[in-house]
């Protein structure tokens, strides 16, 4: 019974272990590297080896391991794997063998650190191949027509014919460690500056790809597409295996070769003839396998037109209002586990119609076709919206509804906050007949400063509502099925946490969208690098990136999106931290007088202070109060009131004139001078006290005499 306790608890931790990401190979674990790229399956195929380095696989599926020796040398054999596994001593008596190649024959050719390469016979016999010093070959492989290349470490990449004959094909290069060929016969290198080589046929080489890699003192290998695998290999840090597209665009195929070991890295690389890719990693003697599926990046996106408004204020009625006319295109990348970006999109539009205002940017234009070429990438997630107007491009018409949005609290002023937003909706006529769809959605405020997050907010319920449908982001229905003149109620619940990074109570609402529209969903399109897209109001979009996707494309007509902004006061920077951040809300600010005559007795200014809805005057704290930043209120007299009879209180305070060295001059005489007027902008600020600064301006009118007699 004991046994089986610990049977089971030895399973246990081989099991998490293996959840989050943990190999053990025999009494040693490490954190494993992870396939990234979609449809990319990694696992270990064969271990034990000493510093495996080349790689090569003969007629039979047999793949043969270099060891050239864990600490960048001394390893003496090649070791041969069979199809399932199996590991034996091929051949031995090398000096640190690194590269490896099957001539036409079944012979494995063999470089090592003695500068030469070696042939073996399929029984194993080492015969002297190239009697020549390369100067540390590193790779070797063969052409069509049986010339092996090699790639010395000294800097060049050698040819030698099936005679023996050796020659210089190209360089020199910065210590190339890999050479293999194209479909069209090109020669492609890398080398110790993280930079990968395309050689033609006559050995004029060109960049195929650079500042990509952080060093390619590894492999590369090229598949039936022409995209290109190059291993990473620094000795620094966390080390990756690439894949290229034939125009040299990369992205990481494997991430997490952990550098914690002395020389530990992925070096050499090699296809069998199922197209699976196979990896070794130095440091730890592993033989790695990448198995591909046909799975691509989800990418989502919607081409559509119609008219957007949105409001900061709480509630829309059915009159006229000014909504912006828009064709508007929105790429997203889902989240699909693969972690891959969408990769340099390029956005054309091809339309009979003349636009002329865009946004992010006005894109390339010639003959109806506008094209927008992103150098970028979109991560897993992220949104990228481009959108294109022609020259009027505002209607006016009435929304078809109104609406009234409402949060409790609006100010949060606690750690954490629970907010309640309830929107009151009714439909005022009835929807154009082919919308088919009709949804609310809430959507949380983004309370940061920069990318620093300051508040976190989750979405902790939603009501149910007659008719319609709920999901995780609002409610749905369908339109013939809402009720002309019926109030809709809907209810969201939030959860807002502060970060202790940040003072004070900012004023946070989420924001509300309704939004109808004639919805399109049209066929996927998979495994493609571009897509073609007709609007049925006419225009064209052609949507392509430097990998292959699978598309979900989408079209909207007689669309109309109406939002309840997302509203957050200021936060700036803390001027006295810590915190770091501060909520910064605005004032009304009130001076009197508002006229002041410089000739006219009187020692100070009264300022009037008013504060958003959700904040109390009463909080203020009077001794941080400035006038222009400089100047100090009087702790007293302070007094509260509605002095300017809107029904909101206000603090009273004064400002010494004296402290400001602009007190008037009493007149004791008449005489005659200049008389200058001006308007001063006045500005009070101070905090609350909970640390929210507040600040307000105010315009007043100084009176000023210059060149008096008396």
């Amino acid at each position: 019974m004991v046994f089986f306790k610990k049977t089971v608890s030895l399973l246990l931790i081989v099991c998490l272990l293996s959840f989050v990401g943990v190999v053990l190979i025999g009494k040693v674990t490490f954190a494993a590297p992870t396939a990234v790229c979609p449809g990319a399956v990694l696992e270990i195929f064969a271990s034990g080896f000493d510093g495996p380095f080349g790689l090569a696989f003969d007629g039979d599926g047999n793949l043969y391991v270099a060891n050239e020796g864990a600490g960048g040398g001394g390893g003496t054999s090649v070791s041969k794997v069979t199809p399932d596994g199996a590991v034996s001593t091929f051949a031995s008596g090398f000096e640190g063998p690194a590269g490896l190649a099957f001539d036409g024959d079944g012979n494995l050719w063999v470089s090592d650190d003695r500068s030469r390469v070696w042939k073996v016979l399929p029984d194993g016999t080492v015969l002297l191949g190239v009697d020549f010093d390369f100067g540390n070959p590193n790779a070797i492989a063969f052409d069509k027509d049986w010339n092996l290349f090699v790639a010395a470490h000294a800097g060049y990449i050698y040819s030698v014919s099936p005679g023996g004959e050796v020659v210089v094909f190209a360089g020199p290069f910065v210590g190339p460690q890999s050479v293999c060929f194209d479909a069209q016969g090109n020669v492609y290198t890398s080398d110790g500056s993280g930079t990968i080589y395309k050689i033609d046929e006559e050995g004029s080489s060109a960049v195929f790809s650079t500042g990509v890699l952080r060093s390619s003192q590894g492999g590369l290998v090229i598949d039936a597409e022409g995209n290109v695998y190059a291993s990473e290999a620094a000795d620094s840090e966390s080390q990756n295996v690439y894949v290229f597209n034939p125009e040299g665009v990369g992205r990481i195929l494997v991430a997490g070769f952990e550098a914690s070991e002395s020389m530990n890295f992925p070096r050499g690389l090699a296809f069998d003839s199922l197209g699976r890719l196979y990896i070794t990693e130095y440091g730890r003697g592993i033989v790695w396998r990448v198995t591909f599926t046909d799975v691509h990046n989800k990418v989502a996106f919607e081409f559509s037109h119609g008219f957007w408004r949105g409001i900061v204020e709480d509630s829309i009625a059915n009159v006229p209002l000014d909504f912006s006319e828009l064709w508007l295109v929105q790429i997203h990348n889902w989240i699909d586990d693969s972690g891959q970006p969408l990769v340099n999109p390029n956005l054309t539009l091809l339309a009979d119609r003349e636009f002329v205002h865009f946004n992010p940017w006005p894109p390339q234009v010639s003959d109806g076709r506008y094209e927008w070429d992103f150098q970028t990438s979109v991560a897993e997630d992220a949104l990228l919206a481009v959108s294109a107007s022609e020259a009027d491009p505002v209607d006016f018409h009435a929304p078809g509804f109104t609406a009234q949005r409402r949060v409790v609290p609006e100010v949060l002023e606690d750690a954490v906050t629970v907010q309640n937003l309830s929107l009151t909706f009714r439909l005022e006529a009835p929807l154009a007949s082919d919308v088919n769809t009709l949804h609310i959605n809430v959507a949380p405020p983004n309370v940061a400063y920069g990318e620093e997050k300051l508040v976190e907010y989750t979405l902790l319920s939603l009501n149910s509502v007659e008719g319609w449908t709920t999901s995780d982001v609002g409610w749905a229905i369908d339109p013939a099925s809402v009720v002309v003149g019926k109030i809709y109620r809907f209810e969201a619940v939030f959860n807002a946490v502060k970060s202790p990074k940040l003072q004070g109570s900012p004023t946070s609402k989420p924001g509300v969208l309704i939004h109808y529209a004639h919805w399109d969903n049209l066929d996927v399109v998979g495994s493609s690098s571009s897509v073609t897209v007709n609007h049925p109001e006419g225009p064209v979009l052609v949507l392509s990136a430097d990998w292959e996707y699978e598309w979900y494309p989408s079209t909207t007509r007689s669309r109309q999106d109406f939002w309840f902004l997302q509203t957050v006061s200021g936060i700036v920077e803390n001027p006295s931290p810590p915190p770091d951040y501060v909520a910064k809300i605005p004032a009304v600010v009130d001076v009197k007088p508002d006229v002041f005559n410089m000739r006219r007795g009187a020692d100070f200014v009264a300022g009037y202070i008013e504060l958003p809805r959700g904040y109390d005057v009463e909080d203020i704290d009077v001794s941080t109060l400035l006038l222009d930043g400089v100047f100090p209120a009087k702790r007293s007299p302070t007094a509260i009131g509605d002095y300017d009879g809107d029904g909101v209180p206000d603090l009273m305070v004064k400002f010494d004139l004296s402290a400001m060295g602009m007190e008037a001059e009493e007149s004791t005489g008449f005489g005659y001078g200049r008389r200058f007027v001006f308007d001063v902008v006045v500005t009070v600020n101070g905090r609350l006290c909970d640390g929210t600064l507040f600040e307000g301006s105010d315009v007043i009118r100084v009176i000023m005499w210059v060149g008096r007699t008396s």
